[in-house]
């Protein structure tokens, strides 16, 4: 049982020691406590059960167009003075335009690295 649950249960035995609601209302309450702590949890399964199968169908549909499309590669050369954040500003912008960076490599100096 939940915290909330629990609560829910002393509330109610609370106000019913205190007079102010009858037998039938506690018991309505009751039933309700235990109603959503059973059902919830079920219900939020089956929630995200269907998200995920959701999910997936798109992923497929998307996999399927992106099959069907032609592909193109295009070797892109920067020339530039180096600085912090270059390669996230330039895969940021890449990724704006819908476009997959397959390879990048970056030379500094006698240094190369590839991503």
């Amino acid at each position: 049982m939940s915290s909330w649950g629990e609560i829910a249960f002393l509330m109610a035995t609370v106000v019913k020691g205190a007079g102010l609601i009858d037998e039938k209302l506690y018991a309505s309450m009751v039933f309700a406590v235990l109603f959503s702590a059973l059902v919830s949890p079920f219900g939020l399964r089956f929630l995200l059960v269907r998200e995920k199968k959701e999910k997936l169908k798109e992923q497929a549909r998307e996999a399927k167009e992106r099959k069907n499309s032609e592909m193109v590669y295009w070797s892109v050369i920067v020339n530039c003075n180096p600085q912090w954040g270059l390669y996230d500003s330039l895969s940021q912008k890449a990724a704006n335009l819908n476009l997959e960076i397959v390879e990048a490599k970056l030379q500094t100096g006698n240094f190369y690295i590839t991503y």
